[in-house]
């Protein structure tokens, strides 16, 4: 049995060839409106970056800020780029400025600070985010400015510093005095949370779950929070004679147990991030502006 003979017409190959260019013309097309909205992405980013960034936020844990954040939010909160930090846009009805998430401990904090100052240009930090309470007058949900801090874990004793001071370092890292008494007038208005403006802070590269490394410390010097960045960050702002505030939220209690901070750390955390996004989108024009 023989098979009919299939005959294919010139036309027929035309018709396949004209397919094919059709495919490959739409292909085409559509890589290049990729590549021109990648472009057009990178430009407005690269705008933004380099833009009027005089007043930069920075939080440790994007959760601090972000988590349970919806688009129908009245502050609008956008990626801007992931490296080498992730940088967000914040836009508010009148004002805008760029947060960023350094990540926990005092290397990133230092690296994020030099990031916001000589990368992007900021002339004043606002540093945010979780504590853990220390002293029997903080409460969970407590709002703290943080005056001063210290490394709880340096000690270059040996060659003459005090517990605390690190090498070639003052034994204290402090503030701006005007900008945070701006913050701390703008809470106390602005939040039925209670609100603290003495507040001074040890800081470490680990969670501190019982008071053993405070414990060394004079009570005089008045340690009521611990955290992972503040004095790192400030030694760097000081040193480039920075504007700095930084606004710690209490999350946990070091009388608590091991358990028990982390559960309470995790409830808080979503009220931390709430309460940032609302105290941001009332007040960031004026906190800019100062």
């Amino acid at each position: 049995m023989h098979l009919p003979l299939v005959s294919v017409t010139s036309s027929a190959i035309s018709d396949v060839s004209q397919k094919d260019a059709d495919n490959l013309a739409l292909l085409t097309a559509q890589k290049e409106a990729e590549q021109l909205a990648l472009i057009n992405a990178n430009e407005i980013a690269n705008n933004i970056l380099v833009g009027n960034n005089e007043l930069v936020i920075i939080s440790a844990l994007e959760e601090e800020f972000l988590i349970n954040y919806s688009n129908d939010e009245k502050i609008k909160i956008t990626l801007v780029t992931k490296s080498p930090f992730p940088t967000y846009r914040v836009l508010t009805n009148d004002a805008e400025c760029l947060y960023i998430v350094s990540g926990v401990g005092k290397a990133n904090s230092a690296a994020s600070i030099m990031y916001a100052i000589n990368g992007l240009g900021a002339n004043k930090i606002v540093w945010f985010g979780t504590s853990g309470g220390a002293l029997p007058k903080y409460n969970i949900n407590d709002i703290v400015i943080i005056k001063k801090s210290i490394y709880i874990d340096a000690d270059y004793t040996a060659f003459g510093y005090a517990l605390g001071q690190m090498a070639g370092e003052d034994l204290f890292q402090y503030t701006s005095e005007d900008f945070s008494n701006l913050n701390y007038e703008l809470l106390q208005k602005d939040t039925k949370l209670v609100t603290y403006n003495d507040g001074t802070s040890g800081t470490c590269d680990q969670f501190v779950t019982n008071f053993e490394l405070l414990d060394k410390f004079p009570p005089s010097y008045d340690i009521g929070l611990v955290d992972n960045e503040n004095t790192s960050a400030l030694q760097i702002i000081n040193s480039l004679n920075k504007k700095s505030c930084i606004i710690r939220y209490i999350s946990d209690d070091l009388t608590d147990s091991i358990d028990g901070q982390v559960q309470t750390f995790d409830k808080t955390l979503v009220f931390c991030s709430i309460f940032f996004r609302k105290y941001f989108y009332e007040n960031l024009n004026t906190i800019k502006s100062f």
